[in-house]
């Protein structure tokens, strides 16, 4: 199901990781997929992996994408060219959802990534957000939909609003600290949807 959401990474006082998804954004969906991933690693190897990650701007994604399949993206890319991108560059796909953190962890080099962070600036289509914070070392989750302001000791404050001035960026919903993550069920009633 076509529910947005953002899965991210910090480390190193940055933004390491700022994933967009498509699909089964919902705590029981990614958020579950995120949870049992951080449950089975080793942090301190995961962080080391991490860093192996780098951002792409869109410019050097369309290059990519030329080089790929022989033309230029800008000239309409078909459902064929775009499941032919994605399976070469699984990190970069919005079909990646919590799978690119075990793209990352499974990474013996480079891992490209598309930076979008200011996706958890607009609560109207970004419903959840995730993030991973290394240094810190939480796991938090946001909720979207959020009208009220985000206050200055908050993760997102200052992010800019969406286009509908209605909506601010996300807001905590729930944290926990690495080293006492709760189960799936513990999870899951933290989290109610709907």
């Amino acid at each position: 199901m076509g529910t947005r959401h953002l899965i991210a990474i910090a480390l190193d006082g940055r933004y390491r990781l700022a994933q967009y998804g498509q699909w089964d954004g919902y705590p029981s969906g990614q958020g579950v997929g995120v949870l049992e991933f951080l449950r089975q690693q080793n942090m301190e190897t995961f962080k080391e992996k991490v860093r192996l990650v780098r951002f792409i701007n869109d410019e050097e994604r369309d290059q990519l994408f030329e080089r790929l399949l022989g033309r230029p993206r800008s000239k309409g890319a078909s459902p064929e060219d775009v499941e032919a991108f994605n399976a070469a560059y699984q990190t970069l796909s919005r079909d990646a959802g919590h799978k690119i953190l075990t793209m990352i962890a499974n990474a013996t080099e480079e891992v490209l990534a598309l930076n979008n962070i200011d996706f958890a600036g607009d609560s109207l289509w970004c419903e959840y957000a995730y993030v991973i914070d290394l240094d810190l070392e939480t796991f938090e989750v946001y909720k979207g939909g959020n009208t009220d302001a985000v206050l200055a000791h908050e993760r997102f404050h200052g992010f800019p609003p969406s286009d509908n001035e209605e909506y601010q960026p996300v807001r905590l919903w729930q944290a926990w600290p690495l080293n006492a993550l709760p189960s799936r069920t513990e999870f899951l009633e933290a989290l109610p949807e709907g």
